[in-house]
């Protein structure tokens, strides 16, 4: 049976619903994950990050204290909810709009990597979130996307650790390059700001391989 028509008998048996409030969805809403009127109530934040040395920018589009954005955010990482890469990935599409990312894009053309998952890690979940969120943003920008960077090592998730210190120690020395040099200019794509030490050592390394030029981007 053709993968259509399954898709349409499960939606039958199965409607999709908004994963915030729960309602069904209607079959004009853009997502199937979650409806307009969630999708819009997300609010923005005006907050920029200080840029640690090794990053030039830091872009986010909310916070994850907002609970529509929060249970957006886990459905995606641990319900294994890969619909939502589209919805989040819009997101930060709007803020990268929002900060200016054609002046990156002036010249040299970026590229854009993302932060990995251990292999194990990977395979458990099924994706690497930030690399779903990577790919959409590659084509809706028509920019490139590569592989750069390897996670050497299984560590606990940052949020769960209540010291910055050992978010410090839990992030460091965690990469290496999969490639022998990085491109000049890189967008650097995570879903959550939690201490910046993950996406900081990840951007070092690549300053590091040849980077010049460093932005990075989260949901949250």
């Amino acid at each position: 049976m053709p993968a259509s028509i399954w898709n349409n008998i499960l939606d039958l048996v199965f409607p999709p619903c908004c994963l915030v409030c729960g309602r069904d969805q209607d079959n004009d809403e853009l997502f199937d994950t979650v409806c307009a009127a969630c999708f819009l109530h997300i609010r923005q934040s005006a907050q920029e990050y200080s840029p640690h040395k090794a990053i030039d920018r830091i872009v986010r589009y909310g916070s994850y204290q907002d609970a529509n954005m929060r249970r957006l955010i886990h459905a995606f990482k641990y319900r294994g909810v890969k619909g939502l890469a589209m919805p989040l990935a819009e997101l930060q599409a709007r803020a990268l709009e929002e900060a200016g990312i054609e002046g990156l894009c002036f010249g040299e053309t970026p590229v854009l990597t993302f932060v990995p998952l251990h292999p194990f890690k990977q395979r458990w979940r099924g994706y690497n979130q930030a690399q779903l969120l990577a790919a959409y943003l590659a084509d809706y920008f028509s920019l490139p996307l590569a592989s750069l960077l390897a996670r050497s090592f299984i560590t606990p998730a940052q949020a769960s650790l209540s010291s910055e210190q050992a978010r410090k120690l839990n992030s460091k020395g965690i990469f290496t390059l999969t490639a022998s040099s990085a491109p000049q200019k890189i967008l650097l794509v995570d879903d959550v700001w939690t201490s910046g030490f993950t996406l900081a050592n990840a951007a070092k390394l690549l300053r590091k391989a040849g980077a010049k030029t460093i932005w990075a981007v989260t949901v949250a």
